[in-house]
């Protein structure tokens, strides 16, 4: 009763990509199905159900957040039908933004671990200083964004 790999392998594919269509999955509907799950892996923009509610907002134009110039590429691909290929850029471009974050978190950590092992005082309040200040970005930057509507 065993398959080849490739079987499974294919099998489990074709779930992935068309889903399934068992009785009680067809009297499901998206929330219920991802509603939890958060579209970015860094978890910005909210859970799945966040993203649904900002669909059935009122905005008073077009990409309200978004420069001119965006507007205009936003038409170009909306012109040309590829969407798929500016939502994929953006998520590329929002993937490189989470690793130079992280690139940066870790250096800090970093700076700080040695300048406590080094000596106390002034280089600890420095880098406690330092980390004061990403923590007050961060939370500003948050600000910013839920002044904007965007979920964080």
């Amino acid at each position: 009763m065993t398959e080849p790999l490739e079987t499974v392998l294919a099998r489990r594919q074709r779930l992935v990509e068309e889903g399934v269509s068992f009785k009680i999955c067809q009297q499901c509907n998206d929330v219920m199905r991802v509603g939890n799950a958060t579209p970015l892996p860094s978890g910005a923009g909210g859970i799945f159900r966040d993203w649904i509610f900002n669909l059935y907002q009122d905005q008073p134009q077009l990409l309200p957040a978004a420069t001119p110039p965006f507007r205009w590429i936003y038409r170009i691909y909306e012109k040309e039908q590829r969407l798929d290929r500016m939502v994929n850029r953006l998520l590329e471009i929002e993937a490189g933004l989470q690793r130079t974050l992280a690139e940066r978190e870790q250096i800090i950590h970093e700076l700080s671990t040695r300048a406590l092992r080094r000596k106390p005082g002034p280089l600890v309040r420095a880098a406690a200083a330092v980390e004061g200040v990403c923590a007050w970005m961060e939370a500003h930057e948050r600000a910013r964004a839920v002044e904007a509507g965007v979920v964080v």
